[in-house]
């Protein structure tokens, strides 16, 4: 795939169909006329502003010059390149057009002329009336379309009557053929059910999502909003409040009426527990022994099994939901979780090491860093305590650690945070070792 450039000229006369070629020159003509307010635009419709579409296949369509504020023309010279371009076929070219009843026209000359001193120019505008608001090129699509194509306006000349040139501003410079819609993955894979899930959207094409739903056979959840969005991205949120545990596919819907479903998306794990839930015996026992245990706000088991070296997450009812490797740790002796569903594995190869292995709860790593071994605890936004001597190391965001000295303090045995009553206060605990010794703590 290249590059692919035209240049486009004209000289209207009146009503007639006569036009020769016209070229621009590399420096911009500095003489001014009565179109210097002017500007053009380019798009897929001649009179708004439309700077996407989605793809076609084999066929031809029109792309649009869009004129303001140009009122006297007797010469235009337009430099328009975009790609992907291939003269073998396997991308986009410009053909001659058809006489328009609303734009300007287009054909390929098969001779130059000069404007200003470049004599490149190759293909002719024509028009059948003396005002010009619009040029229409035709464009024709390969055979299979299956990447973004973008289309740029680099400069537009146009000499008045009088002979003065003007460069027109740019308004709208590029339009674009979106992706073919497509969804390759969606992250995470399981939630909870919360007023605000958010969910990131991969594949190609989403950038004219106009809608989005969670659906199953008998339930259909809108999204709520789009808070980002691109051809291969959309971050959007919905709310599963009311979800019971279950499957949802992803449904997607484009502006021009492209739709396109992406099975088993995401997992709700079930409904969200009271904020200090009473203790409830649960028989939920792993396939296989577990070094360690955690439980998500969600409701939902996680374990790790030193004897597989796998991460198991299941339902309270022992629903295997997934599972996934932790490579590269012989052993694993602390397994956490904040509450945006992250899981933090601590473990090592080496008694003096701590290995910390961050993960999404469907297994895609997000971090790893190694720090001198001993008592490990995180808080509910992802900040990691490690404690070793009388230093307590924090790690925030994954960033390195800074460092608080615990006074009077030989030894941590245990330590661990919660909220002390307000969540957005974490409060650390820890215990000298051995841990029958009396609590100390702030």
């Amino acid at each position: 795939m290249g590059l692919g450039n035209c240049r486009f000229g004209s000289v209207v006369r009146g009503l007639l169909l006569t036009s020769i070629i016209t070229g621009i020159s590399l420096s911009s003509p500095a003489s001014s006329g009565t179109n210097e307010d002017g500007s053009a635009s380019l798009s897929w419709h001649p009179t708004s502003i439309q700077a996407d579409i989605s793809p076609t296949s084999g066929t031809t369509f029109p792309i649009y010059l869009q004129l303001h504020g140009v009122h006297d023309i007797r010469e235009l010279a337009v430099d328009l390149v975009w790609s992907p371009a291939d003269s073998a076929g396997a991308g986009y070219e410009f053909l001659s057009s058809s006489p328009d009843a609303e734009c300007a026209w287009t054909e390929r000359a098969g001779f130059s002329s000069s404007f200003n001193g470049d004599s490149t120019y190759s293909w002719s505008i024509l028009a059948d009336t003396p005002t010009i608001l619009c040029v229409a090129y035709t464009v024709a699509a390969p055979t299979i379309v299956v990447e973004l194509a973008i289309f740029r306006l680099n400069s537009v000349f146009v000499r008045d009557s009088a002979g003065a040139i003007d460069t027109l501003g740019i308004g709208s410079a590029t339009a674009t053929i979106l992706g073919n819609l497509t969804v390759n993955n969606v992250h995470p894979t399981v939630v909870p059910p919360r007023p605000e899930v958010v969910l990131s959207v991969h594949g190609s094409g989403l950038v004219s999502t106009s809608r989005a739903f969670l659906v199953t056979d008998d339930v259909s959840i809108p999204m709520n909003e789009a808070l980002e969005s691109s051809d291969s991205v959309l971050v959007a949120s919905f709310n599963v409040t009311s979800s019971n545990a279950q499957v949802f596919d992803l449904t997607i819907e484009t502006q021009d009426g492209h739709s396109t479903t992406y099975a088993a998306a995401v997992v709700v794990a079930g409904p969200l527990p009271p904020a200090y839930p009473l203790p409830v015996l649960v028989d939920a026992p792993a396939p296989l022994p577990a070094s360690a245990i955690a439980l998500t706000r969600g409701g939902l088991l996680v374990s790790y099994s030193d004897q597989t070296g796998f991460v198991y997450v299941r339902t309270l009812d022992d629903e295997l939901i997934t599972l996934w490797p932790v490579a590269g740790l012989q052993y694993v002796d602390n397994l956490a979780i904040d509450d945006a569903d992250r899981v933090f594995v601590f473990g090592g190869d080496a008694p003096e090491l701590t290995i910390v292995r961050v993960f999404t709860l469907s297994g895609g790593s997000l971090a790893s860093w190694t720090a001198p071994s001993g008592p490990t605890a995180i808080d509910y936004s992802g900040n990691v305590y490690i404690a070793f001597g009388s230093i307590l190391r924090r790690y925030s965001t994954y960033l390195f650690p800074g460092k608080m000295h615990l006074h009077g303090v030989d030894r941590v045995g245990v330590i661990f945070a919660c909220s002390g009553g307000n969540p957005a206060i974490p409060r650390l605990r820890w215990y000298k070792a051995p841990p029958k010794l009396p609590f100390r703590g702030s």
